[in-house]
C-alpha cells in the first residue's frame, strides 16, 4: 500500500489550505478531526508523515480536548509538522509553555535561522512567512532545540525535537512561498524517512515540479 500523510484537523477554518499543499504535491493523504481521533481507525503503518493543523481557539485553555492527539502521537515514529496552534499543542503536550501576545499577531513575519536543518533547504535568510495567532511559544518543551526565530519578537518560530523529524512551527507555512518551500521540504524529509523504513512512497516532488 501507498504510504500517506496523516492530516490531523484540529477544528482550524482554513484548513484547506493544507488539502491544497497535499494535492499540489501530489501526496495522499487521510484527514481526521481531532474530536475523531478515539474512533477512528488509523493503521500506524499507512503513514509516513504527520501534519497537526492550527486551532479554532486557544490550546492552552483546554488541553485536555487534545489528549487523544497527543496520544496518537506519543505512539508514532514517523515525522511530525506542528502548525501553529499544533506547534502549541506539542509544545503543551510536552511540558513547554505558550504566552498571550501584546495584541493579535496576523500577517508577514520574518524568521532568522538559528540552527541549519533539512526543513530550511533552498530558503532565503531570513525568509518570510504568515503568521496569525494571539499565543505563542515562550517555553520550548525540554528536549526540542529552537531552530529559527521571528525577528522583530525573538519569538521561538520553529522547534525540533532533539534528534528527531518531529517540527513546532509558530506560523502557517501552507500560506505563504517561502513557507510553501518549508512544507515541501517537510514533505521530503517524510519522504526520506518512509524510504528508510522500507514503505512505498510516491514520487511526490518530482510530480509536483
Amino acid at each position: 500500500m501507498m504510504a500517506k500523510i496523516l492530516l490531523i484537523n484540529n477544528l482550524y477554518t482554513e484548513s484547506e489550505n493544507l488539502r491544497i499543499a497535499c494535492r499540489n504535491a501530489q501526496l495522499p493523504f487521510d484527514e481526521v478531526r481531532h474530536t475523531d481521533i478515539a474512533d477512528s481507525v488509523l493503521t500506524h503503518d499507512d503513514y509516513i508523515g504527520v501534519v497537526l493543523s492550527g486551532t479554532g481557539d486557544s490550546p492552552d485553555e483546554k488541553l485536555h480536548v487534545y489528549d487523544d492527539e497527543l496520544a496518537l502521537l506519543a505512539r508514532l515514529k514517523c515525522p511530525v509538522l506542528g502548525i501553529c496552534g499544533g506547534a502549541q499543542i506539542l509544545t503543551l503536550g510536552n511540558g513547554g509553555d505558550v504566552s498571550a501576545t501584546h495584541a493579535p499577531i496576523a500577517g508577514r513575519k520574518q524568521v532568522n535561522i538559528t540552527s541549519d536543518d533539512p526543513l530550511f533547504t533552498g530558503l532565503p535568510k531570513p525568509f518570510t512567512v504568515f503568521s496569525k495567532h494571539r499565543r505563542y511559544i515562550s517555553t520550548p518543551p525540554n528536549g526540542y532545540d529552537t531552530l529559527a526565530r521571528e525577528v522583530k519578537d525573538d519569538f521561538p518560530y520553529v522547534l525540533r525535537k532533539t534528534n528527531t523529524s518531529v517540527y513546532a512551527v509558530q506560523f502557517h507555512p501552507e500560506r505563504r512561498q517561502d513557507g510553501t518551500a518549508l512544507m515541501l521540504n517537510f514533505f521530503q524529509i517524510c519522504r526520506d524517512w518512509g524510504q528508510s523504513q522500507g514503505k512505498e512512497v510516491p514520487s511526490f516532488l518530482e510530480a509536483a515540479e
